[in-house]
């Protein structure tokens, strides 16, 4: 069998264009695997967002972590709450770059004395 190189490139493309559309070829028991990390992690952040909701009582209610957190407000308030923040200072709450960067500095030494893991892309 002669296979030149153009037809070799052409099925090499088309093969790789099929893994990129079809998920078929993830084996079954990976897609129950991350279905099953999805709900996890969707049980647990209901749970944590009734405990901070329910016991711990910020200034307003948390709904969904990645929009009511991204500006880090919320997170240095429940910080201040537990006494782990023992700055006077207020965190700002608005969307502005600077209050952003502000409120972040601030979470991060705390949140690596918990041995947590936290960096600047994760605070992105």
């Amino acid at each position: 069998v002669t296979v030149t190189v153009s037809s070799y490139l052409r099925l090499r493309l088309r093969l790789r264009l099929c893994l990129r559309c079809r998920p078929s070829f993830l084996s079954d028991k990976r897609r129950r695997r991350r279905r099953q990390r999805r709900r996890d992690a969707g049980e647990m952040s209901e749970l944590l967002a009734k405990w901070v909701n329910e016991e711990v009582g910020l200034s307003r209610e948390l709904r969904d972590f990645a929009v009511d957190c991204a500006n880090g407000f919320l997170v240095g308030e429940l910080l201040q709450r537990l006494g782990l923040d023992k700055d006077p200072a207020p965190f700002r709450d608005n969307d502005h770059p600077r209050s952003i960067i502000s409120n972040f500095s601030r979470i991060a030494p705390i949140v690596h004395q918990l041995d947590l893991k936290f960096t600047s892309n994760q605070a992105n």
